[in-house]
């Protein structure tokens, strides 16, 4: 019976979890959305690489209009790999 409580409460913080990633996602999507291009690539030159690349796929792609957000981490990629 312990057992599957703890099977439960697993299953819980993990939804939890979830929504507070989807949550934050959103948030730092409409975050980046209200920036106009400029200011979208000076934030994202505070990304460390790594980030930048998985950004497109965890945030901008979450619908079609944000292809603006990954517009800018392309720049800024390559911005980096010139340098």
């Amino acid at each position: 019976m312990e057992f599957e409580d703890d099977i439960q409460k697993w299953k819980m913080l993990k939804e939890k979890l979830l929504d507070a990633v989807d949550s934050a996602k959103v948030k730092m999507r409409k975050y980046l959305m209200s920036k106009n291009k400029e200011e979208l690539k000076q934030e994202l030159r505070g990304f460390e690489t790594p980030a930048l690349e998985t950004l497109c796929d965890d945030i901008a792609a979450i619908e079609n209009e944000d292809y603006e957000i990954c517009q800018a981490i392309q720049e800024v990629l390559r911005e980096r790999n010139s340098n």
